[in-house]
Order: structure tokens, then sequence, then C-alpha cells
């Protein structure tokens, strides 16, 4: 029945310059500890919870990378469908949510928005922003910001922020299936197309955004120092050694 179901959008279609370093393999395909870091990240999402179908939005010449990685790591290989991302985030998500819709996803559906670059994501973050969000249509992981946060003027301080007020935004970011695609509609039709994430087009239509605790481990892998860091995460998160299968 409508309203019961949660589904997936993972986009995948970015080349991630900073961790290329301008070469190289798009960084959702990097392999460290053996696996290819997209399949670690829709394995975690499939233990997390209990999905009606991934759609992951990809590059088109990225298909075929993708579809091999599916059939040799991931179990659920059959409920993930690959549809053509976009030039930016924002349009990838849209495809992504047009996609879910198109294989029968009801406006009262949830759909979770989770990086393919976070491959560090825990059962339990993903069960507190599906929670929250059938309550209130809209809900997103965060961390509190630990560093002190300063305005400037690109040169000097102007003020200091109240950090108890200030969080860092991680995903996923869960939301009612017809809220979050109304707001991607919405935006389209002000012209606005690199949004900084999705909870910010819930915001600017007029909805409201609830915030659950999230996990400082669920980094999104932007560097190559990253790269360490993340395998030590993800064993010491999940308690599990890489492997192929699920």
């Amino acid at each position: 029945m409508g309203g019961d179901r949660l589904w997936g959008v993972v986009p995948a279609a970015g080349l991630g310059e900073r961790m290329r370093g301008g070469g190289g393999a798009a960084k959702q395909f990097l392999s460290i500890g053996g696996v290819p870091m997209l399949a670690v990240t829709l394995k975690a999402l499939f233990h997390a919870a209990d999905f009606a179908g991934v759609v992951l939005t990809l590059r088109e010449d990225d298909f075929e990378t993708a579809e091999d990685i599916l059939a040799k790591y991931v179990r659920e290989r059959s409920s993930v469908a690959c549809v053509p991302g976009g030039a930016v985030r924002q349009e990838s998500v849209y495809n992504g949510i047009r996609a879910v819709m198109e294989r029968g996803g009801d406006p009262d559906d949830l759909v979770a928005i989770h990086d393919a670059a976070r491959p560090v994501i825990h059962k339990d973050v993903v069960e507190r922003a599906v929670t929250a969000a059938r309550t209130s249509g809209a809900a997103v992981a965060v961390v509190p910001a630990v560093d002190a946060a300063v305005l400037t003027d690109g040169v000097r301080i102007d003020s200091y922020l109240d950090r108890k007020r200030l969080f860092r935004i991680q995903t996923p970011q869960v939301f009612r299936l017809g809220l979050i695609a109304d707001a991607h509609e919405h935006a389209r039709k002000r012209g606005v197309t690199d949004a900084v994430d999705d909870a910010s087009l819930i915001i600017e239509n007029g909805g409201e955004v609830r915030i659950v605790p999230g996990d400082p481990n669920n980094i999104k892998v932007t560097h190559p120092g990253d790269s360490p860091w993340w395998r030590e995460s993800w064993r010491a998160t999940t308690g599990t050694r890489m492997s192929e299968g699920g």
C-alpha cells in the first residue's frame, strides 16, 4: 500500500575531482580494501533498511562499470535501477526522484537520498531519519560542529557564530516522496539548478526539516587522505571486514 514504503536515491554521477586530482576513476568506483566504495555504500543501505527499490544515478559512460559492481558485490542488485544522472547533483537527484515515481512510488512513500561517497552509514542513523520523516515529512542526519566558526569578509573576521547552534549536514536525507518532488519542481521553475542539498529545497519551498543525530564516522569521502580513514571507520562502525557478496 502506498505510503508505507521506503525508496532510495543514490546520486553517483559526479567525477569527484578533488579525490581524483584531475584523473583516474571517479571516487565512487575506487577500490579500497578490495571493494568499490559504491558497493560498500549500497550494501550498507540495504543492511540498514527494507527498501522497495533503490535508484542509482550515473553518468552514461559509467553504466557498464556500475552493472559489473552490482553483479559482483550486491545481493539486492535486482532492486537497484540505474538511470542517467545530470550535470550537477540537484539534477541527478531530480532524475532519481522521477525514476522512483515511474516505478510506482506513491507521494506518501518515503525516499532516502544518500551520497554514494558516504560508505560508513550505520543502521541507527537511517532508522532515526526514517522515523522522523514519517512524522514530519522531512528529516536529515546532522552532527554538532566541533570547531569555532566565523563570518569573514575574506580577509578579516567579522563575527563568531554560536557553535551550540551549528551542525554539519550529512545524508541520508529522508522525505515524503511527494514533498521532495514538489520542492524540486518548484526550484526548477525558479531557475535554481545547483542547490546545496535537498533539504534546502524543502525550506525554500516553505517547508520544515527535522534534524536527527548523525554519526561522526559518516563522512563524505572527498580527498585522497580520506581513504584509509574511511576503511578503518567502516570496520570500527560495522565490526565487519569488507568482502564480496552480501
